[in-house]
């Protein structure tokens, strides 16, 4: 009997996610048995629930074959990537540290600022500047600074990303989405830090600076 191509799938990862997918053929059971056989089911509803019904089938069919070792695709998936998903954590908490450090180091050089600033914010205030252009000023000052931060990390990060193409999986290394959401993330965490600098400053007293200079 000649070998007759029935139909095409798509790649299927069989050694995770993140694995090559090799070649593979699919042939008739009665032409290649083999001794241990996984069985895919599509539920429509939970999964587990429907494993009686299917352990009930296969008894009806042959009651000498076992069913062992139920899990769902989802968990096969994520077992797949564990040690992947492990390692994004911790790059993610190194994420959160290094972006900690870096709205506080800005704080602290808007608050350093305003500090040396004091005489010419309080001549403004007192030749007529009021306390919310005083505050606007603050703010785009910090705009400035956290836009060439801002900058600087983007090329940074694009510079870096073909080299952590290999550790993602569906995520491509110059995803628009990611860097423009995580850029506006960064830029409205930065500006409200910015806030305290910058009330601050809007409450800058002008005589008592002006009085001990």
């Amino acid at each position: 009997m000649r070998p007759r191509v029935i139909g095409v799938v798509e790649d299927v990862h069989y050694d995770g996610l993140d694995a090559v997918a090799g070649g593979a053929v699919y042939l008739p059971w009665n032409r290649l048995p083999l001794g241990v056989v996984s069985l895919v089911v599509r539920t429509t509803g939970a999964p587990l629930q429907s494993v009686a019904a299917i352990r009930g089938i296969l008894q009806r069919l042959d009651p000498t074959v076992p069913l062992e070792d139920v899990v769902t695709l989802d968990r096969v998936a994520n077992r797949s990537i564990a040690d992947r998903r492990l390692q994004l954590l911790i790059a993610i908490g190194f994420a959160l540290l290094t972006l900690t450090i870096a709205v506080l180091g800005l704080v602290a050089v808007l608050m350093r600022s305003i500090a040396e600033r004091r005489h010419e914010l309080a001549i403004r205030a007192a030749i007529g500047s009021s306390p919310a252009q005083t505050r606007r000023s603050v703010l785009r000052h910090a705009a400035g600074l956290t836009g060439l931060g801002l900058a600087c990390g983007l090329a940074g990060a694009a510079a870096a990303a073909r080299g952590l193409a290999h550790s993602l999986f569906g995520v491509r290394p110059y995803d628009p989405l990611t860097f423009g959401g995580i850029a506006v993330a960064i830029l409205v965490v930065a500006l409200l830090a910015c806030l305290i600098p910058a009330t601050r400053a809007s409450r800058i007293d002008p005589g008592e600076v002006l009085r001990s200079v």
